[in-house]
Protein backbone atom coordinates (compact mmCIF):
# COMPACT_ATOMS: atom_id res chain seq x y z
CA UNK A 1 0.00 0.00 0.00
CA UNK A 2 1.26 3.53 -1.07
CA UNK A 3 -1.32 5.68 -0.54
CA UNK A 4 -4.06 5.52 1.99
CA UNK A 5 -7.84 5.38 0.28
CA UNK A 6 -9.85 7.47 2.23
CA UNK A 7 -7.45 10.08 3.04
CA UNK A 8 -5.17 10.40 -0.03
CA UNK A 9 -2.06 10.72 1.81
CA UNK A 10 1.49 9.20 0.43
CA UNK A 11 2.39 6.33 2.87
CA UNK A 12 5.15 4.83 1.22
CA UNK A 13 6.56 2.12 -0.24
CA UNK A 14 6.23 -1.56 1.29
CA UNK A 15 9.38 -2.47 2.99
CA UNK A 16 11.17 1.01 2.88
CA UNK A 17 11.40 3.64 5.49
CA UNK A 18 10.15 6.83 4.68
CA UNK A 19 11.57 8.77 7.36
CA UNK A 20 7.92 9.40 8.83
CA UNK A 21 7.13 11.43 5.82
CA UNK A 22 3.71 11.45 4.90
CA UNK A 23 2.19 13.80 1.89
CA UNK A 24 -0.94 14.69 1.22
CA UNK A 25 -1.89 13.65 -2.89
CA UNK A 26 -5.33 14.52 -3.18
CA UNK A 27 -4.57 16.91 -5.57
CA UNK A 28 -2.26 15.31 -7.71
CA UNK A 29 -4.52 12.74 -9.90
CA UNK A 30 -1.10 11.44 -12.12
CA UNK A 31 -0.40 9.99 -8.87
CA UNK A 32 -3.92 8.48 -7.78
CA UNK A 33 -4.30 6.95 -11.32
CA UNK A 34 -1.24 5.81 -11.28
CA UNK A 35 -2.39 4.11 -7.65
CA UNK A 36 -5.42 2.15 -9.72
CA UNK A 37 -2.89 0.77 -12.45
CA UNK A 38 -0.21 -0.49 -9.68
CA UNK A 39 -3.58 -2.61 -8.33
CA UNK A 40 -4.72 -3.59 -11.77
CA UNK A 41 -1.00 -4.48 -12.24
CA UNK A 42 -0.94 -7.22 -9.25
CA UNK A 43 -4.12 -8.07 -10.25
CA UNK A 44 -3.13 -9.00 -13.42
CA UNK A 45 0.29 -10.53 -13.23
CA UNK A 46 0.36 -11.62 -9.16
CA UNK A 47 1.71 -10.02 -6.72
CA UNK A 48 5.47 -11.10 -6.71
CA UNK A 49 6.08 -10.22 -10.33
CA UNK A 50 4.54 -7.15 -9.94
CA UNK A 51 6.39 -6.55 -6.74
CA UNK A 52 9.73 -7.50 -8.44
CA UNK A 53 9.04 -5.50 -11.39
CA UNK A 54 8.60 -2.55 -9.21
CA UNK A 55 11.08 -3.12 -7.77
CA UNK A 56 13.68 -2.50 -10.94
CA UNK A 57 11.53 -0.35 -12.19
CA UNK A 58 11.47 1.75 -9.21
CA UNK A 59 15.52 1.40 -8.85
CA UNK A 60 15.73 3.21 -12.67
CA UNK A 61 13.05 5.58 -12.29
CA UNK A 62 15.21 6.67 -9.00
CA UNK A 63 18.15 6.98 -11.30
CA UNK A 64 16.67 8.77 -14.21
CA UNK A 65 15.52 11.48 -11.16
CA UNK A 66 18.73 11.35 -10.04
CA UNK A 67 20.55 12.18 -13.50
CA UNK A 68 17.62 14.31 -14.84
CA UNK A 69 16.28 11.98 -17.69
CA UNK A 70 12.93 11.89 -18.55
CA UNK A 71 11.77 14.44 -16.75
CA UNK A 72 8.38 16.04 -18.05
CA UNK A 73 5.96 13.87 -15.59
CA UNK A 74 8.01 14.33 -12.21
CA UNK A 75 8.32 18.25 -12.99
CA UNK A 76 4.95 19.00 -11.97
CA UNK A 77 4.90 16.63 -8.92
CA UNK A 78 8.29 18.12 -7.78
CA UNK A 79 7.04 21.37 -7.68
CA UNK A 80 3.89 20.51 -6.08
CA UNK A 81 6.07 19.17 -3.06
CA UNK A 82 9.08 21.74 -3.48
CA UNK A 83 6.90 24.93 -4.97
CA UNK A 84 9.77 24.89 -7.57
CA UNK A 85 11.91 22.70 -9.47
CA UNK A 86 15.76 22.05 -9.05
CA UNK A 87 17.86 24.31 -11.44
CA UNK A 88 19.70 21.54 -12.39
CA UNK A 89 16.35 19.06 -13.08
CA UNK A 90 18.05 16.30 -10.97
CA UNK A 91 16.55 15.10 -7.12
CA UNK A 92 19.92 14.05 -5.10
CA UNK A 93 20.55 10.66 -4.33
CA UNK A 94 18.17 9.70 -1.36
CA UNK A 95 16.15 12.66 -1.39
CA UNK A 96 12.32 11.55 0.63
CA UNK A 97 10.42 12.98 -2.21
CA UNK A 98 11.59 10.99 -5.21
CA UNK A 99 9.35 7.82 -4.46
CA UNK A 100 6.52 9.63 -4.42
CA UNK A 101 7.26 12.16 -7.57
CA UNK A 102 8.69 8.88 -9.75
CA UNK A 103 5.80 6.90 -9.26
CA UNK A 104 3.35 7.18 -12.00
CA UNK A 105 6.64 6.42 -14.44
CA UNK A 106 7.48 3.68 -12.36
CA UNK A 107 4.25 2.03 -11.79
CA UNK A 108 4.22 2.35 -16.14
CA UNK A 109 7.66 1.33 -16.07
CA UNK A 110 6.71 -1.85 -14.55
CA UNK A 111 3.63 -2.84 -16.82
CA UNK A 112 6.79 -3.13 -19.24
CA UNK A 113 9.01 -5.09 -17.01
CA UNK A 114 6.16 -7.44 -15.43
CA UNK A 115 5.50 -8.51 -19.56
CA UNK A 116 6.61 -11.96 -20.33
CA UNK A 117 7.90 -11.24 -23.23
CA UNK A 118 10.66 -8.79 -21.61
CA UNK A 119 10.87 -10.44 -17.98
CA UNK A 120 11.59 -13.90 -19.24
CA UNK A 121 12.81 -14.13 -22.90
CA UNK A 122 13.46 -16.64 -24.87
CA UNK A 123 16.87 -15.97 -25.83
CA UNK A 124 19.05 -13.51 -27.08
CA UNK A 125 17.66 -10.20 -28.45
CA UNK A 126 17.37 -9.36 -32.04
CA UNK A 127 17.49 -6.14 -33.30
CA UNK A 128 13.62 -6.03 -33.58
CA UNK A 129 13.56 -7.17 -30.24
CA UNK A 130 15.37 -3.75 -29.23
CA UNK A 131 13.03 -1.57 -31.14
CA UNK A 132 9.57 -3.08 -29.94
CA UNK A 133 10.93 -2.85 -26.21
CA UNK A 134 12.24 0.52 -27.35
CA UNK A 135 8.60 0.96 -28.52
CA UNK A 136 7.11 0.12 -26.11
CA UNK A 137 8.76 2.05 -23.06
CA UNK A 138 7.99 5.21 -25.24
CA UNK A 139 4.11 3.94 -25.36
CA UNK A 140 3.67 3.59 -21.87
CA UNK A 141 5.59 5.58 -20.35
CA UNK A 142 4.80 8.39 -22.61
CA UNK A 143 8.83 9.17 -23.11
CA UNK A 144 10.99 8.99 -26.02
CA UNK A 145 13.09 6.25 -24.92
CA UNK A 146 16.00 6.02 -27.49
CA UNK A 147 19.32 4.25 -25.70
CA UNK A 148 22.18 4.92 -28.04
CA UNK A 149 23.84 1.82 -26.70
CA UNK A 150 25.04 3.92 -23.59
CA UNK A 151 26.33 1.16 -20.91
CA UNK A 152 25.17 3.65 -18.16
CA UNK A 153 21.35 3.56 -19.52
CA UNK A 154 20.05 1.67 -16.49
CA UNK A 155 17.41 0.36 -18.60
CA UNK A 156 19.26 -1.20 -21.10
CA UNK A 157 21.31 -2.47 -19.08
CA UNK A 158 18.09 -4.13 -17.50
CA UNK A 159 17.15 -5.51 -20.95
CA UNK A 160 20.44 -6.75 -22.15
CA UNK A 161 21.25 -8.54 -18.91
CA UNK A 162 17.88 -10.40 -18.85
CA UNK A 163 18.79 -10.99 -22.89
CA UNK A 164 22.27 -12.00 -22.03
CA UNK A 165 23.09 -15.78 -22.93
CA UNK A 166 21.98 -18.42 -20.22
CA UNK A 167 24.98 -20.59 -18.75
CA UNK A 168 24.89 -24.55 -18.90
Amino acid sequence: MTLCPNHRIWLGLPGRSHRGRQYDVHDLPDILHAQRRHYRLARHYGRQTTADAFADAAHITALWARHGLHDDRRKPLIRAFLGHNPLTGRLPSGDPITPVVTYPETVDLARVLAMPRWRHPAGRATKHDLRQFRRDISDHLRIHYRPQGNSRDPLLRWFQKRHAPRSP
